[in-house]
């Protein structure tokens, strides 16, 4: 798609985001307090997530190229 549509259709602040998403080393987003359902559905969008658990603390994550997603459940 062209750059000249893509900007037509987006707003202000997802031309600021894909800016600096272009701009940057990488990219880290992050949900806390999911529910199971949805930090998997979350951390899907980037690819197959995996599951890990720390003291307690249980979350999925998923990465690909230079973005990662993590969603940490409710305790």
């Amino acid at each position: 798609m062209n750059k000249r549509i893509r900007k037509k259709y987006l707003s202000v602040e997802e031309q600021k985001l894909l800016g600096l998403y272009k701009d940057c080393e990488s990219v880290s987003f992050y949900r806390h307090n999911d529910s199971l359902e949805n930090a998997e559905l979350f951390t899907s969008m980037i690819g197959k997530p995996e599951i890990e658990s720390s003291r307690g603390t249980i979350w999925f994550s998923s990465t690909q190229d230079k973005i990662s997603a993590t969603a940490f459940i409710k305790s």
